[in-house]
């Protein structure tokens, strides 16, 4: 074997050796890269279950209250019911009827602009604003599992949405305040702005608490606490290797954006063929049993809602 030869081998050798190097390399990488987003996943998972799980503690009397007390405790209400209140004094109209009250409360009272300032409203959203940002790192490789959290959050959103349209109606507050006055006997001509402000208050909570007991909102929220914690705990039982084989399912399931769905019902059902790797049979009959009762509730709500806007055919 000549020098040359010992030469060209030795070369190869080398480029060998490198090139196992770099493909060692590239393996050690690929898997870090693995690695680092199955622990991504967990955590958001873990993140989501526990967010859930806040704004349903949060969701009670003492959120509500804030809200209301941040509407009616500010100086624009309090200058808004201290004007209403001298002209009511100083009317020469007759307000000594629930009608006529109403009718001068519509005629003087502004419309209701002032924004909630709650600490507990505001912290609310900004767990609902941050958690839905978090959720668009799953919503290409796990399209199914986006869709269900994303519609998740959008019932809080709707509560939240509620809640807030409620507070700050023109119409309620016109009601309640008319309420009120008319309920005394000076058809209130005697009675203080602090005072007014804090039956208003009181008034406003209690119709918050009604609405939320009424539309059965905890029973939507307990759904959904129950279909969370359904998806979530399936998922963290997956192996890494189960976990990144479920991406590929979901990939090709044919699982749609939340907008090319109609109801809550719909986003939360077309997942389910998706899933069936995940959950066992039983917690697929359950996750469907949480699906169908809010379905259910949604339903006699909006027929009862129907029913008592049209006049009765008795």
């Amino acid at each position: 074997m000549n020098i040359e030869t010992i030469a060209d081998i030795a070369t190869a050798g080398s480029s060998f050796v490198a090139l196992m190097t770099l493909w060692q390399g590239y393996r050690l990488y690929s898997k870090s890269k693995t690695d680092a987003k199955v622990n991504n996943i967990r955590q958001l998972l873990i993140r989501f279950q526990a967010v859930v799980e806040q704004l349903d503690r949060m969701s009670d009397g003492d959120l509500f209250h804030d809200i209301s007390r941040s509407v009616v405790y500010v100086d624009d209400t309090k200058s808004m019911l201290q004007t209403l209140m001298y002209k009511l004094k100083n009317s020469k109209t007759d307000c000594e009827s629930e009608e006529a009250l109403l009718a001068f409360v519509k005629e003087e009272l502004p419309s209701i602009t002032t924004p909630i300032t709650s600490r507990l409203f505001q912290k609310y959203n900004e767990l609902i604003t941050s958690t839905r940002e978090d959720l668009v790192f799953i919503k290409t490789d796990y399209p199914a599992l986006y869709l269900v959290f994303d519609t998740v959050m959008r019932v809080f959103v709707g509560l939240n949405a509620m809640s807030r349209t409620l507070v700050v109606n023109t119409d309620t507050w016109e009601k309640i305040i008319a309420d009120r006055l008319s309920s005394l006997s000076s058809f209130g001509k005697d009675i203080s702005v602090d005072t007014l402000q804090s039956e208003l208050h009181c008034l406003l909570t209690a119709l918050l608490l009604s609405r939320f007991t009424k539309q059965h909102d905890q029973d939507d929220i307990n759904n959904m606490l129950a279909i969370s914690s359904l998806v979530t705990s399936s998922f963290l039982n997956l192996d890494d290797n189960a976990l990144l084989e479920q991406s590929k399912i979901e990939k090709s399931s044919g699982v749609k954006n939340a907008s090319d769905y109609k109801t809550i019902t719909d986003k939360l059902t077309c997942v389910e063929p998706a899933f069936k790797k995940v959950m066992t049979q039983a917690q697929m009959l359950d996750y469907h049993g949480e699906v169908k009762a809010f379905e259910t509730r949604l339903n006699m709500l909006q027929s009862s809602s129907t029913s008592q806007s049209q006049p009765s055919s008795r």
